[in-house]
């Protein structure tokens, strides 16, 4: 079948930082354009309910200063920079973290004052930040002078800015975020134990991808464990169309995906494929 490529837009992302459940609902349920007009609406809401620099301050899980180092596409829309992390005022984080924004938000050599979201995801190597508010993203220039955000913040400098971050009491609100993702389980044991549904599939058509994450229409050849009420499914970048798989899925915010980062989606041309199906049927 000829493969139908799509992108997946940026918008997803950032609802993806908001919301896994409703990425996962909404995005590998449909993956179509209402879809996308659905993340634009929660992201446009959020923009729009923050009225006041403590609004942002209070939203964010990181607060950050630091410089971009580098920047690669993630082909859906949106780039990935490389922040080298020079001061924390909120959270923690890395010395370098990456971060997700549409092109011309942040620039390769330019150092920034950042409030950030951050999720963590099995498709993702690591944790994923965003901008709380795009119109906030601060640009230092000249070691203390400040760009951007004009419409939140009053103070002259950077230094200023610094001060009141630190005496606010909204960029003391904490967030505790726990997202129970494993690299990879220590046997196909625990693999099996703690997947809750496992099946074999053929993808059939890509209907959406990023570097990251291909969303594809799959025929199930055969159900060992639990079941999939979509035929629609998101999968590991290096999957085709029309080979099959072993994968081994778990219920995570109300829907499912994939249970490890790595081992979790196994070629039928793998050595283990029979071995792991023989323990799955014991």
């Amino acid at each position: 079948m000829k493969k139908s490529k799509k992108i997946i837009g940026f918008t997803a992302l950032s609802l993806a930082l908001l919301s896994g459940a409703f990425y996962a609902n909404n995005f590998i349920g449909s993956a179509n354009t209402q879809s996308t007009q659905g993340y634009e609406k929660v992201v446009a809401e959020q923009q729009n309910s923050l009225k006041t620099f403590d609004d942002i301050l209070g939203l964010a899980d990181n607060i950050l200063i630091g410089t971009v180092v580098s920047q690669e596409d993630n082909e859906d829309g949106a780039f990935k920079s490389t922040f080298a992390v020079e001061g924390q005022l909120k959270g923690s984080a890395e010395n370098l973290i990456d971060v997700y924004e549409v092109p011309g938000h942040l620039e390769v050599g330019k150092k920034y004052i950042l409030f950030l979201e951050y999720w963590e995801g099995e498709f993702y190597p690591n944790p994923v930040f965003t901008s709380v508010n795009k119109d906030a993203i601060i640009e230092i220039q000249n070691n203390n002078e400040l760009k951007g955000a004009e419409k939140f913040i009053k103070a002259k400098n950077k230094d200023e800015l610094v001060k009141y971050i630190k005496n606010s009491d909204s960029a003391k609100l904490l967030t505790k975020k726990q997202f129970n993702v494993v690299n990879k389980y220590a046997s196909d044991d625990q693999l099996i134990s703690s997947s809750t549904t496992i099946l074999s599939i053929i993808p059939k058509e890509i209907i959406e991808e990023n570097k990251h994450i291909k969303v594809a229409k799959i025929e199930i050849t055969e159900s060992f464990k639990g079941s999939l009420k979509s035929d629609t499914l998101m999968l590991p970048p290096s999957i085709e169309v029309g080979k099959e798989y072993l994968v081994f899925l778990k219920e995570k915010n109300g829907t499912l995906t994939i249970s490890s980062r790595e081992g979790s989606v196994i070629s039928k041309n793998n050595s283990q494929w029979g071995e792991l199906i023989r323990k799955i049927q014991q």
